[in-house]
């Protein structure tokens, strides 16, 4: 099955690219979600489309897909139109049933998805533009036994992830562990993951810190440390 992103990034503006998240998820033995990318070679200008709704007039652009796990956009699918977008239009991007992941299984073997939208008459530069000055947070620390995972409200800066911003602390001491980025859908948008994983396996519990340094993609910081109990 597919994680696909519930509406089209940035369709407001007319001088934009598109987006949306297209990842495959698996389970294993344990019943643990697996989330990668699907077969970068199935998404391309062949396989993501955009249209003027009511005169079905084809848009040209450039399609992208980002498949490396380490990045904050990973598992986005971008249309980049050649020029702007006509205002206060109605588009439709379509993304074909063909995608596939590695093992070939199609996105929707019965049929294309599409996203609906309409474009306003201002540009992302202009008049209204709002851009993002919310700070971001911690939305849940969850415990996965041997590790714990920390899951935050929005789209994280991976720099300012590190030992010194996402640690624990076991009776008084700082014990040291492996960090491992991801990104879910939780908190009802795309989001970064963080998975602490101490170094000594009998460690499975003490109180997590995630300092105020932590920023977004927009670069708001977070401001104060969070804290929490594993």
């Amino acid at each position: 099955q597919y994680l696909i992103g519930d509406q089209v990034v940035s369709t407001i503006w007319i001088d934009v690219s598109l987006g949306v998240y297209v990842l495959d998820e698996t389970y294993d033995v344990l019943g643990n979600i697996d989330t990668t990318a699907v077969n970068a070679s199935t998404v391309d200008s062949n396989t993501v489309l955009l249209r003027e709704d009511n005169s079905g007039i084809s848009v040209s652009g450039t399609v992208t897909y980002d498949n490396v796990a380490a990045s904050p956009y990973f598992g986005r699918v971008t249309f980049n139109p050649s020029d702007n977008l006509k205002t206060g239009t109605a588009y439709i991007l379509t993304l074909k049933g063909t995608i596939a992941d590695a093992a070939g299984n199609k996105l929707n073997p019965t049929g294309d998805i599409e996203y609906t939208f309409i474009t306003s008459d201002r540009t992302s530069g202009g008049a209204g533009y709002d851009p993002d000055i919310i700070p971001p947070g911690v939305y849940s620390l969850n415990d996965l036994g041997n590790a714990f995972m920390v899951v935050f409200t929005e789209l994280i800066d991976p720099t300012t992830i590190c030992a010194s911003t996402i640690y624990l602390i076991n009776g008084g001491i700082k014990v040291n562990g492996s960090l491992e980025i991801g990104t879910t859908y939780d908190p009802g948008q795309l989001a970064t993951t963080v998975i602490f994983t101490p170094y000594d396996p009998s460690i499975t519990s003490g109180d997590v810190y995630v300092t105020g340094e932590i920023k977004d993609l927009s670069n708001n910081i977070m401001g104060t440390t969070w804290t929490g109990n594993w």
